[in-house]
């Protein structure tokens, strides 16, 4: 994800999957939300979610989080969503993971900050 215009209302996201390697999936997508529509994506069931303290170490350095554990029901089976959201940074998770019937299906790491942001 890559903030690449800001305002005070919204932000404009290009958003690219890499595989393990780094490279390119799929063509990059923008998306443009309000900070509110931003900030609900970390809106989480309180039944269904634990929070703790733990560290995550990304390749842009260890970051003091709030973990959430979320698990829902779904009809292809227990998903678990496990975000790792900095106590100093604003913005999204530094790590991110989703698993699928026990098999980790997604990961979503911070590689690098950019002033700015």
């Amino acid at each position: 994800m890559v903030f690449v215009v800001v305002s005070d209302e919204a932000a404009t996201i290009s958003s690219e999957m890499l595989d393990a390697d780094g490279k390119s999936m799929a063509p990059a997508e923008l998306e443009t939300a309000t900070w509110n529509e931003l900030r609900m994506h970390a809106s989480f069931p309180k039944a269904s979610t634990t929070i703790a303290d733990e560290r995550s170490d990304t390749p842009e350095g260890s970051f003091e989080c709030k973990r959430y554990i979320v698990t829902e029901h779904t009809p292809d089976g227990e998903k678990i969503s496990t975000f790792w959201f900095a106590h100093d940074r604003p913005g999204p998770p530094v790590e991110m993971r989703i698993e699928l019937r026990g098999e980790t299906v997604s990961t979503t790491t911070l590689l690098r900050l950019t002033d700015g942001i």
